[in-house]
């Protein structure tokens, strides 16, 4: 069972909060309307569109009876290699049945995520507090996120990039393997 100190719950909620709203002012999202994807054209808003909403009203989006006649869309031969997305999308659908909210929420999302997983990186590597708060809010909103945003929206959602960067630089350090066998940390929030 994850074990979170609750010293560090002000730090993630302040650090998730604060994300949110910079969110918020930058894309003024008081003024947009969730129902409706944030962007269209550009890139793969559709494709992306259509894998969503296969999710959302068929279960998965593998086969969707709506599109593609006679037979509908089959999708068992077009590799999409997004799986962890899409499940995550999957959940926020069970809130909402309209693809486009999913789609806008989980673009929404990417943003605390990002800095959530980032600062727990830098906590991880003994960063005092302010400067990982700093840094994973720059790196949340690097303009990375927003040139890719809903238009190639698996290449904007990097969450999971200082996840992977702790667990190369603990295998770089010798932390992550003693004897052959994998070695988990045993602190798991700083």
């Amino acid at each position: 069972m994850l074990h979170v100190p609750r010293k560090t719950l002000p730090t993630y909620g302040g650090a998730t909060i604060l994300s949110l709203l910079i969110l918020a002012l930058v894309m003024q999202l008081w003024r947009a309307d969730i129902a409706v994807p944030f962007s269209y054209g550009g890139g793969d808003e559709t494709l992306h569109g259509t894998l969503i909403k296969g999710v959302v009203d068929n279960g998965w989006y593998l086969h969707n009876p709506f599109l593609g006649m006679p037979a509908g869309l089959d999708l068992h031969d077009f590799p999409v290699g997004d799986n962890f997305h899409l499940v995550w999308m999957k959940l926020i659908s069970f809130l909402s049945l309209n693809y486009a909210i999913t789609f806008n929420v989980y673009f929404i999302l990417a943003f605390p995520l990002t800095v959530v997983t980032s600062l727990y990186v830098l906590r991880q590597f003994s960063i005092s507090i302010l400067p990982a708060i700093v840094s994973s809010l720059l790196f949340a909103f690097l303009p990375y996120h927003f040139f890719k945003g809903q238009g190639h929206f698996f290449l904007g959602t990097y969450y999971v990039v200082p996840l992977i960067v702790m667990v190369i630089v603990w295998v770089c350090m010798g932390e992550f393997f003693s004897n052959g066998r994998i070695v988990l940390k045993r602190s798991l929030l700083v």
